[in-house]
């Protein structure tokens, strides 16, 4: 489901404001000052190609997702030695954050000139500027900013770049999961920003939007809050995804989510990967674990708490194990979920473990999700049917 499954599921539109704090080591980016995003155009060369350079200021965020339109009369995407491309990674280079952030939802459509891409800071780690505070799972940027992308392109004609905010209010092309053309999140909620376009005199004006919506909540029934959900109950052989009852092994009602002695909830790989939409592959001589989705390869090995996510190692403060009666291995359910871009939610009251889409966490307090917590309890209780 990640990579472009997971990126076109990121709808999200809430609010919020940056929280003001002190430290001794530093001081967060300040509700005082609206966050930027620019995107600065550089001036063509003699051949046409120039360079546009996306940069943050002042905004604390764990997710961002924008949507950018051009004239494909006017100017084209290149690779870096100036060939046409329609591939996103092709002509869209990540310039900081590259062991912090993970890309989501990239695509370019060069025949609507529509450019798409989000991502998230990757959970455990942390980025800042100004020696700010860390925070972990965020982006903490301030005054000095820096830059994460930077795309390549060909002036071709004489006409407007048409470089803007792809929005439906000015109408196609636009992405349908962003109407507004750009956003950064704070765990699913907005954070104010405006956003600018700045360009030479030699190819025209630039442009500004305001993102604003720092009041307004965006209500949910019941039905939307259990879509891209997936719930399971400690002890429990059934679970819930989109509304839907299924058994965690269909083979074997004794394979139950359970909690290891680290505290974390462990459930079999298999199970939790492909309701991820992730692919798994097990290797009996060297006990790994490997998790493929188009955008990530995840490594785990059996009685190690060392990782690996396209290469990059990381630590768990458990590890995966092998469960005789099972017969399957058995990994906890928070690192892959994050390992794949997912928020995790513990429900203790409830013995619940609830995974939803990163832009849109699970909100225990909000009354979708009470009504969503009571139809998943019926669901998977153990009263209610055995099935098949």
């Amino acid at each position: 489901m990640f990579a472009k499954k997971t990126a076109m599921s990121i709808t999200v539109i809430i609010s919020c404001m940056i929280v003001v704090l002190l430290f001794p080591l530093g001081v967060f980016a300040t509700d005082t000052v609206r966050g930027e995003v620019i995107f600065d155009v550089s001036e063509p060369d003699q051949s046409g190609m120039f360079n546009v350079s996306m940069s943050i200021r002042n905004a604390t965020f764990n997710t961002y997702q924008f949507a950018l339109k051009y004239n494909i009369a006017s100017i084209k995407p290149v690779d870096s030695q100036g060939n046409d491309t329609s591939i996103f990674q092709s002509f869209a280079t990540p310039t900081s954050g590259k062991n912090e952030l993970a890309a989501i939802g990239t695509n370019l459509d060069t025949d609507s000139g529509l450019i798409e891409f989000a991502g998230y800071v990757i959970p455990g780690n942390a980025l800042t500027t100004d020696g700010l505070q860390e925070k972990s799972g965020y982006a903490v940027i301030g005054s000095d900013g820096l830059e994460f992308y930077r795309f390549r392109f060909q002036k071709t004609s004489n006409q407007s770049l048409g470089l803007e905010l792809a929005t439906m209010n000015a109408g196609e092309p636009y992405a349908k999961s962003l109407p507004d053309g750009g956003a950064l999140f704070d765990a699913g909620i907005n954070v104010p920003i405006t956003i600018r376009f700045e360009m030479p005199a030699t190819v025209g004006s630039g442009s500004t939007s305001v993102s604003d919506s720092s009041s307004v909540q965006v209500t949910i029934t019941k039905e939307q809050r259990l879509q891209n959900t997936t719930a399971l109950q400690i002890g429990n052989y059934g679970a819930a995804s989109n509304g839907a009852l299924i058994r965690i092994d269909p083979d074997n009602s004794e394979v139950k989510p359970y909690i290891d002695e680290s505290d974390r909830t462990m459930v079999p790989a298999r199970f939790v990967a492909e309701r991820l939409g992730a692919d798994v592959g097990w290797n009996a001589q060297t006990r790994q674990i490997t998790i493929l989705t188009t955008d990530r390869i995840i490594v785990m090995t059996v009685g190690s708490k060392m990782y690996t996510i396209n290469g990059i190692a990381y630590t768990m403060d458990t590890e995966p194990v092998i469960i005789k009666n099972w017969d399957r291995a058995a990994v906890p359910i928070r690192f892959i979920s994050e390992a794949l871009g997912r928020a995790v939610e513990w429900d203790a009251a409830n013995q619940l473990v609830l995974i939803t889409d990163i832009a849109e966490p699970w909100q225990k307090d909000r009354d979708a999700e009470k009504q969503a917590t009571q139809s998943i309890l019926f669901l998977i209780s153990d009263l209610v049917r055995d099935f098949t």
